[in-house]
């Protein structure tokens, strides 16, 4: 069982941490100058790594079959969907901005609580996990 947390753990660290560095180049770069095509290799990146940590998790959640570590790995699976919603919400913001279907304007005024609320999900799940690491001990 620890060795599957700290796979599960490694799984949702290597998604959000793929996030955060496509959140990063989003800001960074000049509107028009990310294809739809660069999106949705991100999109698909990040969809195979969240593939891999659900799959991890309900291995997980198998083996435990109830108690306690198991209700905080439901709440990690909640926390982990409403983050990915988020995550996935502000990159079609994103993808509205750099294919000109939205103005600068507009994206300037819904970016800020975009990225609020994804920064939020990714702290909320990063909290479960360190509670299911704890939880563990």
């Amino acid at each position: 069982a620890i060795r599957k947390t700290s796979e599960v753990l490694r799984a949702f660290d290597e998604k959000t941490g793929l996030e955060t560095q496509y959140l990063n180049e989003f800001a960074s770069a000049p509107k028009g100058s990310i294809s739809k095509a660069e999106f949705d290799r991100m999109r698909n990146e990040v969809s195979e790594l969240r593939s891999r940590a659900i799959q991890r998790l309900n291995e997980m959640k198998q083996v435990l079959g109830s108690g306690k570590q198991y209700d905080v790995l439901t709440r990690v699976a909640e926390a982990e969907k409403e983050e990915d919603r988020a995550f996935r919400d502000l990159l079609n913001l994103y993808m509205q901005y750099h294919g000109n279907r939205m103005n600068e304007e507009t994206f300037k005024r819904l970016q800020p609580n975009y990225r609020k609320r994804v920064d939020s999900a990714i702290n909320h799940l990063s909290d479960l996990l360190h509670e299911t690491q704890t939880e563990e001990k």
